[in-house]
């Protein structure tokens, strides 16, 4: 089974045509899977809409918080309400293709262990507005140059995970922001790693949720693992 989690604040514009897309790949690609929705409760109503969903879809899961706890903390609680074998997050305002879903999940069918929707390899795009893309520029060159990374996206919050390789990260110990991204690829060094083109989109409505904090939180992890190495 493939377990979609995806986290969602104040996406009340764009979440139900989202589950239907999906569900309609889903369907039409032949895969078992499953969405979960994990919404920091929402002041715009977008839990409220994903509940009246739930009815009909049965593969619908709705996870509500109590408050804005940061988007990797709701991938950590995506990630333990999983009953998948394969994990994929994405995000919720179509900035990543759901058409997309069955390539990263035949890869990891394939045999890796983790596979990267990337923006920065041969035939990956960024469609999003230019000073959206400056902060996570700036956050994959530090990463790759400093770190070397192997992976070019490591920012990146369109991939999937073999469910087994999951349980060896200790999901607490990672940041609960946007930098949540970038700290599990490094603990997951020496996983079988691989990265597919995407082409990013520009979202579809509502407010964009990274920023200068988020550049910030990014740094923080960068350092933490560069002092280790």
């Amino acid at each position: 089974m493939l377990s979609i989690v995806i986290p969602t604040y104040n996406e009340a514009e764009n979440i139900e045509e989202l589950i239907r897309t999906v569900e309609g790949v889903l369907e039409r690609n032949g895969i078992d899977g499953e969405i979960i929705v994990v919404d920091d409760t929402s002041p715009d109503g977008t839990g409220r809409i994903v509940e009246r969903l739930t009815k009909e879809y049965g593969n619908l899961i709705l996870v509500e918080r109590k408050e804005k706890c940061g988007i990797g903390a709701a991938y950590k609680t995506g990630f333990r309400v999983a009953r998948g074998g394969v994990i994929m997050e994405m995000d919720a305002d179509f900035s990543h293709d759901p058409e997309d879903i069955p390539k990263l999940y035949r890869k990891i069918k394939g045999g890796y262990d983790v596979v990267v929707g990337s923006r920065y390899v041969e035939g990956g795009e960024r469609k999003d507005p230019i000073h959206r893309r400056i902060f996570p520029l700036i956050g994959n060159f530090l990463y790759v140059k400093l770190l070397g990374s192997g992976v070019r996206d490591t920012t990146a919050g369109f991939r999937a995970y073999r469910r087994e390789v999951l349980k060896k990260v200790d999901l607490d110990s990672l940041p609960d922001d946007f930098s949540f991204q970038a700290a599990i690829l490094f603990r997951l060094r020496g996983a079988k790693m691989t990265e597919v083109p995407i082409k990013f989109r520009e979202r579809r409505a509502g407010e964009p949720k990274y920023g200068f904090k988020d550049l910030l939180g990014n740094i923080r992890v960068l350092l933490s693992f560069l002092f280790k190495k």
